[in-house]
C-alpha cells in the first residue's frame, strides 16, 4: 500500500484492514485444515532485536510431499505476531503486495476492495 496509505479516508482504511483480516484468517484457516496430515519439524530460529524468524519443514503422506515454511515475526506490546510467510523460498507479503500495487495502479482502490471482498467466503 505504499504511496496509497495516505489519501485513503479512514474508513477506506478500516475496510480495508477488515477485509484484509477476514481474507487472512479464511486463508490460513483452509492451509491449517490441510497441514493437519503434516508432520512439523521445527528448524532453525533467528532473532535480531525485535525480528525474528523460525523455519519449519513440513513432511506430508506422500514421500515427495516437503513443504519449507520461514515463518517471518516482529514484536509488538510484548507479543510476537506473524508478518509474513515464505513458502519454499516465496513471501506471501510481496506477492500480495505486488499484486495489491498492480490493481490499485490500474484500476484504482475500489476494485481491489471490490476483489479482496469476492474472495471470501460466503
Amino acid at each position: 500500500m505504499d504511496g496509497h496509505w495516505d489519501p485513503l479516508t479512514p474508513r477506506q482504511r478500516e475496510e480495508f484492514v477488515c477485509t484484509l483480516r477476514a481474507l487472512l484468517e479464511s486463508k490460513y484457516d483452509h492451509a491449517l485444515e490441510l497441514a493437519r496430515s503434516y508432520k512439523v519439524r521445527w528448524g532453525t530460529e533467528q532473532l535480531s532485536g525485535e525480528q525474528a524468524s523460525i523455519r519449519a519443514v513440513l513432511r506430508g503422506p506422500k514421500p515427495n510431499d516437503t513443504v519449507e515454511v520461514d515463518v517471518r515475526m516482529h514484536e509488538h506490546a510484548g507479543q510476537w505476531l506473524v508478518w509474513d510467510l515464505v513458502v519454499d523460498e516465496a513471501s506471501q507479503m510481496r506477492e500480495w503486495r505486488r499484486s495489491f500495487e498492480r490493481i490499485i495502479n490500474n484500476q484504482g482502490f475500489d476494485a481491489l476492495l471490490a476483489k479482496m471482498k469476492k474472495k471470501l467466503p460466503g
